[in-house]
């Protein structure tokens, strides 16, 4: 049969037989290429009114968002292609405050499965720092919360695990909380925890130094290399030796 006779008769299959939302249902979908639709409206495309099997009568949004852990779970165990789109769509129905459960914490755990990079300077942001919810609490989107300071010790930890494990997703993950840790030394002095934000300075300002590329000696050829990642953006940087020049008076 062609494709979309097969994913017709696997939807209808998986509507009549499983319970809409399960993560046996979110899998069958997922295995013949349907579960972003699920994900993101938890409905039945073919059959919204199925009668008979153990998906009937089932609420399809309850079951998914209540179960979003199993569900999580069965599609990072079950890595088809395109299931950290899937994750990621999980995310945004666990954080959505329309149809969703509206739980950020519940949200960041799938975007961080997913390998969601920190987004704190964009508009629409999924992951700004862990335990934040700029979506939805508009002081988040600021330094001033109270909760930044824990919200930046977990980015770290997660930060410290992903470069322990060699995570594929280290390199984004680190690079993207720097500039962060640029402002929240800043923040950290004006607070009056001096010390505390000189060491930050300081590691960051090592790192800077180390993530440049090195002079040839004299004698040797420089050989032609792809030019570095720089460790802070520009901008960063240029803030970070403001902020040097300020610690030192």
């Amino acid at each position: 049969c062609s494709q979309d006779r097969y994913k017709e008769v696997a939807r209808l299959f998986a509507d009549a037989e499983l319970t809409h939302g399960s993560p046996a249902h979110t899998l069958a979908l997922a295995f013949s290429g349907q579960a972003q639709s699920a994900l993101k409206h938890g409905r039945a495309l073919f059959n919204p009114q199925t009668v008979g099997g153990s998906g009937a009568g089932q609420p399809p949004r309850a079951t998914l968002l209540t179960q979003w852990r199993a569900n999580l779970a069965g599609l990072v165990a079950n890595r088809m292609g395109g299931w950290q789109g899937l994750v990621t769509d999980l995310g945004d129905r666990l954080c959505s405050a329309d149809d969703g459960l509206c739980d950020a914490h519940a949200a960041q755990c799938a975007y961080l499965v997913a390998g969601q990079p920190i987004e704190f300077y964009r508009a629409a942001r999924r992951l700004a720092l862990l335990g934040l919810d700029p979506r939805h609490c508009r002081q988040h989107c600021l330094f001033s919360a109270p909760e930044v300071v824990q919200a930046m010790r977990m980015s770290e930890i997660w930060e410290w695990v992903l470069a322990r494990t060699e995570n594929e997703n280290s390199p984004n993950f680190t690079l993207a909380l720097q500039p962060l840790k640029v402002e929240y030394a800043m923040w950290l002095t004006d607070m009056g925890m001096v010390p505390e934000a000189a060491r930050y300075a300081q590691e960051l300002r090592a790192r800077c130094d180390a993530a440049k590329p090195q002079k040839p000696s004299k004698g040797r050829k420089q050989q032609a290399e792809r030019p570095a990642t720089p460790f802070l953006p520009p901008w960063a940087e240029a803030a970070l030796s403001i902020f040097e020049d300020r610690l030192n008076k």
